[in-house]
């Protein structure tokens, strides 16, 4: 067992048994004794994880450092897990490829029809699901994926370890979080954004030179699938670009649709913290109004 899985058990317990730290789903909407109690929440966590970590994050953000120049300053594609990767132009795809383009992906890419076609130059990852010793079959699919592709550079929080060894050259990131006090997105410090695994993507994308940048999968539209089921629950139903289930996945709710929509428009609040200068959204169809969708008729660049 991994020093920081006993931290978060030891935290997680205490929490459990005095109720000092409210959960961090629990604060949008609610009242601001809630909101404060939460900023509470993350401003102690910080401090906990920052003092554990301190030199063993120190040490490992060097990393990207030492990687900087050697990305130049290609093209790069973020490729996240929502459906709309699945209406991505093949074409532009192909020769993106073609061009030399860096391609950014996450999660269970392996489980993706993409990768069949393509392989990520990085795979960022930032659940920590991943990095627990017992972990289910995906996870393991995902990693002798990587150990069969050993050229794909490997992007995880500096402050975690894998449950086991791959030949992956691994780079670090700063995936402590300082939500609500900033408005950070450089991977070399705490983040001021939601902890979504696609965002630290866009993080370290936009740390890199690259000349453009461009994302798909982004979708960030939950609040589309909000319905109450058979039992009254309030529940969500998303898709993912993956197999299983056809890619739906569902999320459950404990409050009411007004929190729910306020907690979801975090998503596309803390978008506005990246620089839209040089990004484009590869999605026509997206919601997501911080980055200008690109024009697939004027074929920029190709």
């Amino acid at each position: 067992m991994s020093r920081h899985d006993n931290t978060f058990r030891i935290l997680k317990n205490i929490n459990q048994k005095f109720r000092i730290l409210p959960r961090t789903s629990d604060y949008i909407g609610l009242s601001v004794l809630r909101l404060i109690g939460v900023k509470t929440r993350v401003l102690v966590q910080f401090i906990i994880l920052k003092i554990l970590y301190r030199n063993k994050i120190r040490t490992r953000l060097k990393t990207l450092h030492e990687f900087y120049n050697k990305t130049g300053e290609v093209d790069a594609l973020v490729l996240a897990s929502g459906k709309s990767v699945s209406r991505l132009d093949e074409n532009w795809l192909r020769n993106f490829v073609n061009n030399g383009g860096f391609i950014y992906a996450i999660n269970q890419f392996c489980d993706t029809p993409l990768s069949r076609i393509i392989k990520p130059t990085m795979l960022v990852l930032s659940d920590p699901a991943y990095f627990e010793v017992n972990h289910d079959s995906s996870i393991t699919r995902l990693f002798e994926y990587l150990s069969m592709n050993p050229e794909i550079l490997l992007a995880m929080p500096a402050h975690f370890d894998l449950p086991e060894k791959l030949p992956n050259k691994t780079l670090y990131f700063n995936a402590l979080s300082l939500s609500g006090f900033s408005r950070n997105t450089s991977p070399l410090k705490p983040r001021g954004f939601i902890g979504l695994t696609a965002y630290h993507a866009l993080s370290i994308s936009h740390f890199f030179p690259h000349r453009r940048i461009f994302f798909c999968g982004i979708d960030n539209d939950l609040f589309k699938g909000l319905e109450r089921d058979l039992h009254g629950n309030l529940v969500t139903i998303g898709k993912h670009m993956y197999y299983s289930n056809s890619g739906e996945y569902k999320l459950y709710w404990k409050k009411s649709v007004k929190a729910i929509l306020q907690d979801l428009a975090q998503y596309f609040n803390d978008l506005e913290f990246f620089d839209n200068t040089r990004t484009w959204n590869l999605d026509q169809k997206s919601l997501i109004s911080r980055f200008p969708i690109y024009d697939f008729d004027k074929k920029e660049g190709f």
